[in-house]
Formats: structure tokens, C-alpha cells, sequence
């Protein structure tokens, strides 16, 4: 894709997150949560050199071209907006994620460790798939897995075989939206997690490279990003 432009759309969003900090600064000077622009600018920074090494070392890679317009596209969404449409942008940015990284269907779920809670906030999934419910609690309903997401710890398996035992257990509370392959990422806000990002296959079997599971982890940080902004805008 065209240097300039991811140039352009990132900087556009770090001009975004810096101008919502002053203004918190000036509203609630109290908040911490995403009150300072220096850390996250650091990030999106950090998310340009990833995707400008990426493209110097795979310039040939179709993959690799796609997910570089993925990150862009999400940063425009997430990051360009209003805040208080970010529940809008993260269900557009769940199914351009889908659409370009051949998922059926991905997943938002936040809670906290203190609360053992883990809710589903946002979802999309393809045409003709089961929708995880909005508002499903997994902390209620497999809390072997919840746990291990609000410790940070990744879930992930290829294929159902490979499922670990304490999903072993939990395997029939999932009833019919238990994935082929599933990739839980959890994402931090305010030095803590706060949730994480489930991408999924429903129908066909999906192998977590090193390569595709470094890039669901940049993909989870912009979402967690993305939410931490919402929540200091309403608490504000």
C-alpha cells in the first residue's frame, strides 16, 4: 500500500488522541486513563514501524499488503471518528477484520480480573454462522476460559483436538458457537486487562503462525486502544 497514506492516517489519529487528551486534561483533570498523549503515541508509532518493516521486508506478499490496508482502514475508523460513535467503528472494524483476514467471525468481550466477569460487547460474524450473544457472560459459562484471559494468558487452538483440558470440561457450555479454530487475544486498558478479542473459524481449520499471531496482536491492542478512548470520553 502507499507509505504516504498509512503515514497520513496514523499521524492523523496520534493528532486525534493528543487533542482528546488536552481536552480531558482541561474537563476532568483527575482521569489517567488515556490522559497522557505521550504513551499513546508511542503506540501508534510503534504499530508504523511494524507495518513500514513489514512492508519493506515483504513487498511481493499479497498477506502482507492486506493486512497493512487492514491496519490502516482500522485506524481511520477507530481513531477518526467521534468518540462517542466508537461503538459504531469497533462493529464496522470487527467485519473489515473478518472480511480481510478470512475469519468467520470475530469477537469483543470485556471485563475485569476483580470481577471475574467477561461480557460480550461486540460481535460480527458471515452470513449463515451462530453469533456469539451480545452480552454472554463467559466468566458464568466457561470460567476456566474467562480466567485465563483476565490473567493475560492467550487461549488458541487449530483445530478441536487440540483443545486444552480446561476447555475440555467447559466444552459443552458452549453449545453451538464453539469454534473450528479461535485465537483469544487479551487487550489491557490502564495497565490492566480489561477484556480481549476472539477471531474465529467456524467451518474450516485455521493454523496460528507466529507471523498471524503477532498480527492478532497488534489487531486486539488497537481495539483495546480504541475502547480505552471510549471510556475515558464517557467518564469524562
Amino acid at each position: 500500500m502507499d507509505t504516504n497514506y498509512l503515514l497520513a492516517t496514523t499521524q492523523d489519529a496520534i493528532d486525534d488522541v493528543v487533542r482528546s487528551a488536552h481536552s480531558l486534561r482541561k474537563t476532568a483533570p483527575g482521569i489517567k486513563q488515556f490522559a497522557n498523549p505521550i504513551e499513546q503515541k508511542r503506540f501508534l508509532k510503534d504499530v508504523l514501524t511494524i507495518l513500514l518493516a513489514s512492508q519493506r521486508l515483504r513487498k511481493s506478499s499479497p498477506e502482507s499488503r492486506r493486512f497493512e490496508r487492514l491496519m490502516a482502514n482500522l485506524s481511520a475508523i477507530l481513531f477518526g471518528g467521534p468518540a462517542n460513535r466508537i461503538d459504531l467503528a469497533l462493529d464496522r472494524s470487527l467485519r473489515q477484520t473478518v472480511l480481510a483476514l478470512d475469519l468467520d467471525r470475530c469477537v469483543i468481550a470485556q471485563g475485569a480480573p476483580e470481577s471475574h466477569s467477561l461480557r460480550v460487547t461486540h460481535q460480527w460474524s458471515r452470513a449463515g454462522y451462530i453469533n456469539m450473544p451480545l452480552h454472554y457472560d463467559l466468566g458464568c459459562n466457561i470460567p476456566w476460559y474467562a480466567r485465563q484471559i483476565l490473567l493475560g494468558v492467550e487461549v488458541s487452538y487449530s483445530r478441536p483436538q487440540e483443545l486444552l483440558p480446561g476447555i475440555l470440561i467447559e466444552k459443552d457450555n458452549f453449545g453451538g458457537i464453539l469454534p473450528w479454530s479461535h485465537f483469544g487475544c487479551p487487550f489491557g486498558v490502564a495497565g490492566k486487562v480489561a477484556g480481549f478479542v476472539g477471531f474465529d473459524t467456524l467451518a474450516h481449520e485455521r493454523r496460528w503462525s507466529p507471523r498471524i499471531s503477532q498480527r492478532l496482536r497488534l489487531i486486539a491492542a488497537v481495539f483495546g486502544n480504541a475502547i480505552a478512548r471510549k471510556e475515558t470520553i464517557a467518564g469524562g
